[in-house]
């Protein structure tokens, strides 16, 4: 299996929750160590970080949260923009996203993002 693109991982998080709070820093470090783990490295396999293992950054997971704004899926509710929420068009572009996704590799996805949403509250 190849990793999925980084749409779909951000994704199976808010298709979880309606909002979330994503500090950058705190958000980037999570998903680097999440992704040296083996049960969910290979479905983080695509993303690329820079930076050192102190302070990880990945431009991939930066430029998703970007697409999901840009295309009206995702807003940002508070002054310091760190509070994304989902809005009514982001079912339809998530069921797009994950068309044609193995039953495995969607039960993959759930298993992360239980796990992530956790290691983020």
């Amino acid at each position: 299996m190849n990793g999925v693109l980084p749409e779909c991982l951000l994704g199976s998080l808010f298709n979880k929750k309606q909002q979330i709070e994503i500090e950058n820093n705190k958000f980037h470090k999570i998903l680097y160590k999440m992704k040296g783990n083996p049960e969910y490295g290979e479905l983080l396999g695509d993303i690329r970080f820079s930076g050192s293992p102190i302070n990880p950054y990945s431009e991939m997971v930066e430029e998703a949260l970007f697409n999901f704004q840009f295309s009206g899926a995702l807003s940002r509710q508070n002054p310091d923009l760190v509070l994304y929420s989902k809005t009514p068009k982001f079912d339809s572009s998530y069921q797009n996203l994950i068309k044609g996704l193995s039953d495995d590799v969607l039960g993959k996805l759930d298993k992360f993002s239980t796990e992530l949403l956790k290691r983020l509250a």
